[in-house]
């Protein structure tokens, strides 16, 4: 399984530029989050850490941060005193303390790094060139390194290395060796590479790759990702990617325990994530192993799959099917967009698996294809190829195929058609590209309007080439789309249940019409009619359309509020050995879901011993759902049963002492008693929060826990907006609608506590936003008459005068906002 990078910052905004310490307890970063870029210490150890911490606090921008390697001061560039920039340090055990400026000048200072024995800065400065030079910090001498230098610095731990990229149009990675000035050249374009950072004989830099925005160019526009490779006896070698081109991932810096930071664009912000120095695609020491990696990586078109086959063949340049794995890799970037990157690695294999006559072959027709536009050229092309590779099926296959697709373009549908049924009938073993010129045959009929040779065409495909799922789902597809051009419901399913009796003696065929039905009446709003459709299916047909009919009605079920019902389907296909496994892991996710729901229901309702039964049940079936553990301490609460469930979770965490879910649950259970006892919960999430810093609800408590400490003692508010905040961000406001609406009120509150009233308002608004109703009415006057406070103080006039209005129309009192938990 890919790994995952874990979330580290999560302000709304931009996060970026890490700089860490070399105990790896702390960093610093770059922030807008005051409003214009400024320098912030975050700790990223494991557990409750403080809330983020502000140290430079000038109007203009502050960047490029750089922990000496004691750990003790901070060098970065400044705009204060000129507006080119400068380079100045703070001392981090004099917070407060303005900082000292030690490079200034009439140029352009940018990128601080420091020597390994603290008495240096290396620097970039810009006049006509770039060039480095290093600043004593004790005489104040500044010192040329290198004349036709580069920006990024970035100096080894051991002193001897100083890498930097060029920074022009395709920017290079270099290293300079300080004890003997020599000059090594790492990479050399067309790549665009930048911001190179050490952890011992390991560097690390992004790189501009792929074309992601594919506007014909590489640039700085388009998504780099992060990458390493091991720097030896002064030479470069063994690159490896970390990241795809999915998202923008930039600016890394190696962390200790084998893991790295690096800024990225995800969830609409630029955040700090982390990953393991392995990358997203674990590190395979065999051949056989990376190739399980890539099927792992590779179920979807992906640039993650783009990025495993590319790893594998840089790493075993010497493995059995390498021209395979090449031939893919390049069928890949054709799909991603990307024809000039799949042109360079067809001719690749053409020039290094020439002896490889199959994918030779096939590269040669791809090439062809890409190179020209000329049609009758590529035909008469493709007949050399047929000859040059006779005997190789899939080559020729391949070469008919492409005739025919030519030919109908050229207008000669007579002569497509032959090639089409040539294949299909020549080549039956080429599962996938028979089922495709089999399905492509109905572009002919469709062209010549011959509807009973059409319908034939997609019934060959089904009937045929079931086991080609891509062609088949298409072709059921294109035969339902051929009977449902009709304007009322009663008409597209007459015709339908026609169709199912036509195609009876293909159950597959059948099946999906008899679902399609459902579906019609289910959109229909249908209930009644749709669950009768896929009862039918069950009843009727085996395997994956009945597959999909159960679980059509295990959603139905739940949705009209009968999850017994609907639970007892997903239970059945849970635990049934013939279920196909996307259909038993869907049944298992649903099974979780719908018995949440169920119980959130009852104690909506008032049924709390049932609620109480429902969450307990589904604790056993999944114990680690947290959502499961909240339900059943919120039943035992009403039933008065926190004590005796604060003695279950005392045993299940003795049982199970690395349990983040059950450390978790205990803390959770201490904030039910009468007082809560905050302290002991706090210590218990924070033990959680050591195995686990990525679950929304452990977050999410300790805010609350942090805000009733506060009507105790000033100074937790900050640390409860610091928790909510990283649980806003952990949310997935798709799956938890409400969870992020009740989240975003609590920021507000917390910022309209605090005086923040900017700050209130943006989440006030993004409350306004999510639009889910309120279910308590005296809590949603208060917001309102806040917002509205927020938006006077801000001078959205306008705003709060809406505000006013609705907060006075709503019945209640004015109250304590209430917290989720």
């Amino acid at each position: 399984m890919a790994a995952e990078p874990v979330q580290i910052t999560s302000n709304p905004g931009e996060d970026f530029a890490p700089s860490i310490s070399s105990d790896g307890s702390f960093m610093v970063y770059v922030s807008d989050t005051s409003g214009n870029l400024d320098l912030w210490m975050k700790y990223i150890g494991v557990g409750i850490q403080p809330p983020d911490r502000r140290l430079t606090f000038h109007s203009t921008e502050d960047k490029s941060p750089a922990i000496s390697p004691d750990g003790k001061k901070v060098a970065f560039v400044s705009h204060r005193g000129d507006p080119r920039g400068d380079i100045y340090v703070l001392d981090l055990q004099h917070i407060g303390d303005d900082p000292v400026a030690v490079v200034q000048g009439k140029g352009e200072y940018m990128d601080p790094a420091w020597s390994a024995d603290q008495n240096y800065i290396f620097y970039a400065s810009r006049a006509t060139q770039i060039s480095i030079f290093k600043n004593n910090l004790k005489s104040g001498e500044q010192l040329l390194v290198l004349k036709d230098g580069g920006i990024n610095l970035s100096n080894s731990a051991d002193g001897r290395h100083l890498a930097f990229v060029t920074g022009d149009t395709h920017s290079d990675l270099k290293v300079l060796n300080l004890n003997s000035n020599t000059l090594i050249d790492v990479s050399h374009g067309p790549e665009i590479d930048v911001s190179p950072a050490w952890s011992n004989d390991l560097l690390f830099f992004a790189r501009y790759s792929d074309d992601t925005n594919l506007d014909g160019q590489l640039s700085i526009d388009d998504n780099p990702n992060i990458w390493k490779l091991d720097f030896k006896a002064g030479r470069a070698e063994n690159f490896h990617q970390l990241t795809d081109s999915s998202s923008y991932d930039f600016f890394p810096q190696p962390s200790t325990n084998d893991t790295i930071l690096f800024a990225s664009h995800k969830k609409g912000f630029v955040n700090i994530w982390q990953l393991p120095q392995s990358g997203r695609v674990p590190f395979a020491k065999t051949p056989s192993a990376s190739l399980k990696n890539i099927e792992d990586a590779c179920s979807e078109v992906t640039y993650l799959c783009a990025m495993a086959l590319a790893n594998h063949i840089r790493q075993f340049p010497n493995a059995a099917g390498l021209a395979e794995t090449r031939y893919r890799l390049a069928i890949l970037n054709l799909e991603l967009q990307h024809p000039d990157s799949a042109r360079k690695i067809f001719n690749q294999i053409l020039d290094i698996h020439s002896d490889n006559k199959e994918i030779a072959g096939l590269s040669e027709i791809e090439t062809l294809l890409l190179d020209t536009e000329n049609v009758p050229f590529k035909i008469n092309i493709l007949d050399t190829i047929i000859k040059k590779y006779s005997g190789f099926a899939r080559v020729e296959a391949r070469s008919f195929l492409e005739k025919g697709k030519l030919s109908f373009v050229n207008n000669a549908p007579d002569q497509a058609l032959k090639y089409f049924q040539k294949v299909v009938g020549n080549y039956p073993q080429q599962r996938s590209l028979a089922a495709e010129a089999a399905f492509l045959q109905s572009q002919v009929y469709e062209l010549v309007g011959n509807r009973e040779k059409l319908v034939q065409s997609f019934v060959q495909v089904v009937k045929g080439f079931s086991d080609v799922p891509k062609w088949k789902q298409k072709a059921i597809e294109a035969i339902l789309h051929l009977h449902e051009k009709q304007l009322t419901l009663e008409k597209k399913v007459s015709r339908l249940q026609a169709l199912i009796q036509t195609y009876k003696d293909i159950p597959q065929l059948a099946a999906a019409i008899q679902n399609r039905v459902g579906a019609l009446y289910y959109d229909a709003t249908e209930n009644l009619l749709a669950k009768e459709a896929y009862k039918t299916t069950v009843k009727t047909y085996k395997q994956g359309e009945s597959f999909k009919a159960r679980l059509a009605l295990a959603r139905i079920y739940a949705e009209e509020e009968n999850f017994d019902e609907s639970l007892s389907i997903y239970q059945k296909i849970s635990v049934e050995p013939k279920a196909i496994e996307i259909y038993l892991n869907e049944a298992r996710e649903g099974q979780v879901k719908k018995a949440l729901d169920k119980g959130n229901w009852e104690l909506r309702v008032g049924e709390v011993k049932l609620a109480f039964k429902t969450f307990l049940k589904l604790i056993e079936f999944s114990p680690y759902t947290v959502e499961a553990h909240r339900g059943y301490l919120q039943a035992a609460s009403a039933l008065k049963k926190s004590t005796d469930a604060i003695k279950i979770y005392k045993k299940r965490v003795e049982t199970s002492p690395d349990s983040a879910t059950d450390l978790y649950a205990l803390g959770l259970a201490y904030t039910y008693l009468t007082p809560p006892a905050l302290d002991a919960a706090e210590t218990e999430i924070g033990k959680a929060l050591t195995q686990n810093s990525q679950q929304v609800f452990f977050h999410q408590t300790l805010g609350w826990i942090y805000e009733q400490k506060e009507r105790q003692q000033s100074g937790f508010l900050e640390k409860a907006l610091h928790e909510y905040q990283i649980a806003l961000a952990l949310n997935d406001e798709n799956e938890n609608s409400r969870n992020e609406a009740d989240l975003l009120l609590n920021l507000g509150n917390g910022h309209y506590s605090l005086s923040n009233p900017l700050s209130a308002r943006y989440y006030y608004q993004k409350r306004d936003e999510v639009g889910l109703a309120f279910l308590n009415p005296e809590r949603e006057a208060l917001y309102r008459q806040h917002y509205g406070e927020a938006s006077f103080k801000t001078g959205d006039l306008v705003n709060a005068v809406k505000q006013f209005k609705y907060a006075m129309e709503l019945v209640g009192k004015k109250s304590e906002p209430a917290r989720v938990a």
